[in-house]
């Protein structure tokens, strides 16, 4: 199945942006929370926390917008639980939905590290879901 984002002919009003951020909030009525743990896995020291990295959560809401939330992590390299927009848990009740939970996109990026990025994560309604991050230093050819 290939997405793809229709861009519109002439820039969006701010009628129109907010029509589209209300529809996606009247869509997914509920709150889901995500969780981070960066980290890098050392063979020396283990796993390393990653104090200070920016964790962008987004999700497109076409015409090249998107509802996004911005955190960064603790000293031990933790987020607090982020609040995201998803679906009333009630259609996982119902046979034959196809989507019971919203889905998320994220990036993550801290100095000294290579960014990584992760599609599709899943946030169901009442729930914290885990993302666990293993970031790869950046490696400088003239050390």
């Amino acid at each position: 199945m290939k997405c793809e984002t229709q861009m519109p002919s002439s820039p969006l009003s701010h009628d129109d942006i907010n029509a589209l951020l209300n529809n996606y909030m009247n869509d997914n009525p509920k709150i889901g929370y995500l969780s981070f743990d960066v980290y890098q896995d050392s063979p020396v020291e283990g796993r390393v926390p990653i104090p200070n990295a920016v964790i962008t959560v987004s999700q497109d809401l076409g015409y090249g917008y998107y509802f996004a939330n911005v955190a960064a992590t603790d000293d031990s390299g933790e987020t607090e639980p982020i609040s995201l927009p998803t679906l009333d848990r009630s259609l996982s009740l119902s046979p034959g939905q196809e989507k019971v939970c919203s889905f998320y996109n994220v990036h993550i990026q801290a100095p000294g590290y290579n960014p990584a990025d992760f599609y599709g994560i899943q946030v169901f309604d009442g729930i914290t879901t885990f993302q666990h991050a293993n970031l790869i230093p950046v490696v400088n050819e003239y050390q």
